[in-house]
């Protein structure tokens, strides 16, 4: 079952990935007049976004690896969860209200509405089920995961964008 947290990030990685271009552009419409500008700048060359397209795979992928590898350790069950609560919580920011304000599509809103939602609803549970994770550590992790999504969107951004040519 945690394989499938790591192919699912895969899967809405890749909706992102194949969208964004097209959908830059008209990002950059609409956010114009305020966002700030380093932001909308971003969206002009998207080697930064791929690379923590790249990063955001890889990192679920190896966590579950740790979970998959380390059977017994509640702690790497619970960094599954987190890393499924990420997800779940990536479904209401950005992915809905983006694709309000572009008119009905975002890039990754398919995969987080059709997919993300409904499977982290079902894998919370079963985590729960199963005895992997407590009621209060999917608690935790809910509260944890917009902040943790924030800071590693924000870091991602300020590393791999820095970086990454323009």
């Amino acid at each position: 079952m945690q394989w499938l947290v790591a192919a699912l990030a895969l899967l809405h990685n890749l909706e992102e990935a194949m969208t964004m271009p097209s959908f830059a552009p008209l990002m950059r419409e609409h956010l114009s007049g305020f966002a700030p500008s380093g932001l909308l700048a971003a969206t002009e060359h998207l080697a930064w976004f791929y690379i923590a397209l790249i990063v955001a795979t890889l990192v679920p992928f190896f966590v579950v690896l740790v979970a998959v590898n380390k059977p017994t350790s509640r702690a790497a069950a619970w960094a599954v969860v987190l890393v499924q609560s990420i997800f779940l919580v990536n479904v209401f920011a950005p992915h809905v209200p983006a694709a309000l304000v572009l008119g009905g599509y975002a890039p990754g809103v398919v995969t987080a509405l059709a997919i993300q939602l409904p499977f982290s609803v079902f894998f919370l549970r079963r985590s729960v089920q199963e005895g992997a994770v407590s009621k209060a550590g999917v608690a935790l992790a809910l509260v944890l995961a917009l902040p943790t999504l924030v800071l590693l969107l924000g870091t991602l951004y300020f590393v791999v964008g820095k970086a990454a040519p323009n």
